[in-house]
């Protein structure tokens, strides 16, 4: 089967079953509008060339029009209030330290007792003594040599004359 979508251009569809086609009208009733798009021109084709899928048509919207007829009962307010107690309630709204980043709550299951700014102030504490101790410790009693000196030189932004030496 082919056919335009609207633009020009041409699209071929699958024709369906009758069997596909009876599961759509049990599913979504007679109005093809409620039918899923990606199938709604090749059942509407096939209600146009088979007497089966007409008569399947006509009797899905004779009960659609069975069902729309019937009043629509209320429920009760037994019922209504039955649901409403059965319905969960929202808690209270958390806290902004309920609401905290991964890293506190990290670093709670690390440190329960303690408060968050102590492991990381004990973090940033190591990390400053490395680096005094990395910058300022001479070279020759760590064993480097001119790697150091030279990290040194990086490290504080001293400029080289050209020809200098680091020693």
């Amino acid at each position: 089967m082919t056919g335009s979508n609207g633009n020009g251009e041409r699209i071929v569809r699958q024709p369906i079953s009758i069997d596909r086609f009876r599961t759509l009208l049990d599913a979504y009733g007679a109005a093809a509008e409620r039918w899923p798009e990606v199938e709604r021109a090749a059942a509407l084709a096939l209600v146009a060339e088979s007497a089966e899928a007409r008569t399947l048509m006509d009797d899905a919207r004779k009960l659609d029009d069975l069902l729309d007829s019937l009043p629509v009962a209320e429920p009760s307010p037994d019922l209504t209030e039955r649901l409403l107690a059965a319905a969960p309630v929202a808690g209270p709204a958390p806290s902004a330290r309920q609401r905290s980043s991964w890293i506190r709550r990290s670093i709670g299951a690390l440190w329960p007792e303690l408060p968050a700014w102590r492991p990381a102030a004990a973090l940033a504490a190591a990390l400053a003594c490395g680096l005094v101790t990395g910058a300022f410790l001479p070279a020759e009693e760590i064993g480097l040599g001119q790697q150091t000196d030279l990290s040194a030189f990086v490290l504080f932004d001293f400029d080289l004359e050209v020809g200098e030496t680091l020693l």
